[in-house]
């Protein structure tokens, strides 16, 4: 699966139930962002960045991985890029996820809560970005992990 079939979403732990990979086959637990109508997803990209902006020090922030696929054909869930992260409009290179709740069934994997490093989240390595021969690399100061 290639990095552009999968969107990120970066949460605060309490907002993702600690069921919600255990249960995504019942289609009933969905992650919900209330106050607009739509909810804004990440590419693999502005991980890091996203990160240091909204979440940063904090250990109790998740990482869920949803297969794009998935939200459109069977969740019926519309994805546009467009121009600014916290606006509908235009296009440009934010992700909005428009149609309802993102059913945790779209997920590619369970939840992750990310670990802090000397103040930095920790990632997963994800993608091509892939290298089984290191350990650790580091991208703007966030540590990607295998």
């Amino acid at each position: 699966m290639t990095d552009a079939e999968l969107l990120y979403k970066l949460a605060p732990a309490d907002t993702v139930p600690e069921d919600a990979w255990k249960t995504r086959h019942q289609w009933t637990g969905a992650f919900v962002e209330k106050g607009k109508d739509f909810i804004s997803l990440l590419t693999a990209e502005q991980l890091a960045g996203a990160a240091e902006a909204s979440f940063a020090g904090r250990a109790d922030v998740k990482l869920l991985v949803f297969v794009v696929e998935k939200l459109k054909e069977e969740a019926d869930i519309a994805i546009k890029f467009e121009a600014a992260e916290s606006e509908k409009g235009g296009s440009g290179k934010f992700a909005h996820a428009f149609g309802g709740p993102l059913p945790y069934a779209c997920l590619k994997s369970g939840p992750v809560t990310l670990e802090l490093a000397d103040g930095k989240h920790v990632f997963p390595l994800m993608g091509p970005a892939a290298d089984p021969l290191h350990v650790q690399k580091t991208a703007g100061g966030h540590r990607y992990r295998e």
